[in-house]
């Protein structure tokens, strides 16, 4: 079928995708959030020329599959939608990336975020088309949704796709206007984000107080954090070598045992990267598994064993 011309930078995307072009072609159930002409005129300038380079088709096709279901949303049904998380067929990690999807009180019109210029795509023509690979639908917005590399780490952190994991960590976050907004500029960093179990195993009085004095989540949340990117390759490369984080204390980063080991931890013992190079627009996730630990933190050494009689 012949395209509308508001499209034709979307299927000149699509044809660069030889992955998302089979899977549209395809017998299917999709529903395809299609960006118009002038939503990728809105993009910084270079973002679409280095998106379509044979280079970054990767980055190209996760891009298209966020705006693609893999089942038929007819506009009656995200009108009753209220801020939903919705998944799409774009992943990064093995993590299945969501867009929120609000019907505004099913009065419309139905908005999506992320977007990558910021704020909400809007559905500006509903129900388009019915394609013709089965019982699928075509949607026109006004915005060119975004994947995590277009978003800061701290909009990463607080992602609904996210939420399960580190969900503690994105209102820590929240708790920290100076880590917010650091975590929000342009700049390199790496994050080691703990997850919800890794909170969830401290003392929670502690960590409620933690969570309420602006200075110590601060600090501790800065202790988390590298003023530049650390990719999983080169922490890999790394022996007990010390990092010295955002707050000014180091922690140590060794990587010869075949995994990326962290210390200190407020419960003792490494802190062991489980999910690594979560990519972001101004920096690079690895998800972690216990909450690294400030000096004043650190707990003692165990205490020798006693002399044998």
């Amino acid at each position: 079928t012949l395209a509308p011309a508001q499209f034709s930078t979307l299927c000149a995307a699509i044809a660069a995708s030889p992955t998302v072009l089979a899977a549209l072609s395809a017998a299917g159930t999709y529903t395809v959030l299609a960006p118009h002409n002038d939503a990728f005129d809105a993009l910084p300038d270079g973002a679409l020329a280095d998106l379509l380079k044979p280079e970054n088709a990767p980055a190209l096709t996760n891009l298209l599959l966020k705006h693609t279901l893999g089942s038929k949303v007819p506009a009656a049904d995200a009108l009753n939608l209220v801020n939903e998380p919705v998944d799409t067929l774009a992943s990064t990690n093995s993590i299945t990336e969501k867009i929120v999807v609000d019907g505004n009180g099913t009065a419309g019109p139905v908005t999506i975020t992320p977007a990558i210029v910021g704020g909400s795509a809007e559905v500006v023509a509903p129900n388009l088309a019915e394609a013709d690979n089965g019982g699928s639908v075509i949607h026109e917005i006004n915005k060119v949704i975004a994947t995590w590399s277009y978003m800061s780490i701290a909009q990463v952190a607080c992602d609904p796709s996210l939420d399960a994991t580190v969900g503690t960590l994105c209102a820590a976050v929240g708790a920290s206007s100076a880590v917010a907004d650091a975590l929000s500029n342009s700049g390199s960093y790496t994050v080691f984000a703990p997850t919800n179990g890794a909170f969830a195993a401290l003392d929670q009085t502690f960590l409620q107080s933690v969570l309420a004095d602006d200075a110590t989540v601060t600090a501790l949340l800065q202790k988390h954090a590298l003023g530049s990117e650390v990719p999983a390759s080169v922490a890999l490369t790394l022996e007990n070598s010390a990092q010295t984080t955002l707050n000014g204390e180091d922690i140590t980063v060794d990587g010869s045992t075949g995994s990326v080991l962290v210390t200190p931890s407020i419960l003792g013992g490494p802190s062991t990267v489980i999910s690594a190079d979560v990519q972001t627009s101004n920096g690079v996730i690895h998800v972690v598994d216990k909450v690294l630990a400030l000096a004043a933190l650190v707990p003692p050494p165990s205490p020798p064993p006693p002399a044998a009689p």
